[in-house]
């Protein structure tokens, strides 16, 4: 079993560069303690709350086919947080992950996931024969005494480790304490210097979401991966305080950094298209998830315009025949909405449009120029690992000086001028009943804009951590005057 127990801890003083080391230090001790053929990887502030977890994903790891051996490397489980109703992780873990588990296979999440050990050594399917046993081909180069030690360091012990796995034996015999000093050395991160981890071996680097960048490398190398969704949560974790929507904010631009590194780097789903085993309709996945960062371009426009439309006195929709169409269909979507996942949608959509919107996309490009340009550094880009607290305002917004709170200020200002400006008439009555102006729809959709960012429209009335600083509100009412200014001058 491989936790990240006591990781947190020391990435508040390193780079994040080496944000990941310690992942890899577990594997390589524990090759040299059990070498056991599957590793469990949960963090920290998870616990397993099925008992038959590891029963239920040995079945599928262990399981024999008729006409080819078992390609399955990883199993990955749903991430459940028992002091939150995470919607926006419910939709994605119920939709697209069984999604993708219909293709190639899921992605591996970081958490709650069994992984075959021998695969996380670098080994492809085309490594092995038809009864799973590395081809006498590959076995020499990879069994090459030269070639594990320019891969896997200079410790003999770990390359029989090693080469046990690759041939899926253990060492079923081995006294653990006369491996002690051996672990010690290679624990320590300048073991990995002049080696293959990180790189082509194991959870791999130049990424801040080692977890997709490892995933495609698994999925490229020809394996495939399983999804299991119980109906009891296997795994069930705290989420630090702060309120749903900030730690939606935290988290997403962490993965959207690290997807947006990964889109560009070597793993590419954009490349390799005749060298990598990547199925297409995989790879396309892959793209949608890697790309979903920049939705905040449209997010924002589509934010600003019922505004707009309700300050220059235009319409949002066609007017005639065609908006009793458009209509209709709206309609007939949102009754299903309604019957179906009214409240799932509504908290989904909230939280993905405060995300979206607060320009953490827009940051994200210029993270990753800046950290292609120079060194890495932590301030910023990890989690808030903080534990769970009995806070009773643990559910609260909370605010701070960051830019990222700016973009949602910004637009509930705006918002709200132009329901204020609708309301006492600022519009010439002719232009509001007669064709061709803006309407009761403007305005209806500037009050939706503001409900799905009701936790701004709180903060500006909230005092101390959990209400908007001064400082945000003074820049965000500019920028909203700049706006309204330009819209009604049109």
């Amino acid at each position: 079993m491989r936790t990240r127990e006591g990781r947190y801890h020391k990435e508040r003083q390193r780079s994040l560069a080496s944000s990941h080391i310690y992942e890899f230090e577990q594997v390589r001790v524990s090759g040299l303690m059990t070498n056991a053929p599957y590793m469990l990887n949960v963090d920290c502030d998870m616990f397993v709350n099925e008992a038959d977890v590891v029963r239920q994903a040995m079945c599928i790891l262990l399981q024999k086919s008729k006409n080819s051996i078992n390609h399955c490397a990883f199993v990955q489980y749903p991430q459940d947080f028992y002091d939150s109703n995470c919607e926006e992780l419910v939709v994605l873990q119920s939709h697209l992950s069984r999604g993708f588990a219909g293709i190639q296979g899921s992605i591996y999440s970081g958490s709650g996931c069994f992984h075959t050990r021998r695969v996380m050594y670098g080994l492809s399917v085309d490594d092995l024969e038809e009864d799973g046993s590395p081809s006498s081909v590959n076995a020499r180069k990879f069994l090459d005494e030269e070639s594990l030690a320019r891969k896997f360091g200079s410790s003999k012990e770990i390359r029989k480790s090693v080469a046990n796995a690759l041939q899926r034996k253990s060492n079923s015999h081995n006294i653990l304490t006369n491996f002690l000093d051996e672990a010690r050395e290679v624990g320590q991160c300048q073991y990995e210097s002049q080696t293959s981890w990180g790189k082509t071996i194991g959870w791999l680097y130049d990424s801040t979401a080692e977890d997709v960048n490892t995933s495609i490398d698994i999925h490229s190398r020809g394996w495939t991966s399983s999804y299991i969704y119980p109906v009891q949560p296997a795994f069930l974790g705290c989420m630090p305080p702060g309120g749903p929507e900030a730690k939606a904010m935290v988290q997403q631009r962490r993965w959207g950094t690290g997807m947006l590194e990964v889109l560009f780097n070597k793993h590419s789903p954009l490349i390799g298209i005749f060298s990598q085993k990547l199925r297409f309709r995989q790879r396309l996945a892959y793209i949608h998830i890697f790309t979903w960062g920049l939705r905040s371009i449209p997010e924002l426009a589509y934010c600003l315009l019922p505004a707009f439309c309700l300050l220059h006195n235009s319409a949002l929709f066609p007017k005639g025949l065609c908006s009793g169409i458009s209509v209709t269909l709206v309609g007939m979507h949102c009754l299903y909405t309604l019957w179906e996942f009214v409240s799932l949608c509504f908290r989904y959509i909230h939280v993905s449009l405060i995300s979206y919107s607060s320009f953490l996309e827009f940051r994200k490009p210029c993270s990753l120029l800046q950290k292609r340009l120079s060194p890495r550094q932590g301030q910023g880009l990890g989690m808030d690992h903080a534990s769970c607290s009995a806070d009773p305002n643990a559910g609260k917004f909370e605010f701070d000086d960051s830019v990222y709170f700016l973009p949602g200020t910004f637009i509930v200002l705006v918002n709200l001028a132009a329901i204020a400006g609708f309301l006492v008439g600022l519009q010439p009555v002719s232009h509001i009943y007669g064709g061709g102006g803006s309407t009761f729809v403007e305005a209806c959709a500037c009050i939706l804009v503001v409900m799905l960012f009701l936790p701004f429209l709180k903060g500006l009335f909230e005092k101390g951590k959990y209400g908007i600083l001064l400082s945000t509100f003074s820049k965000a009412a500019f920028l909203a005057v700049l706006f309204v200014v330009f819209s009604v001058g049109k």
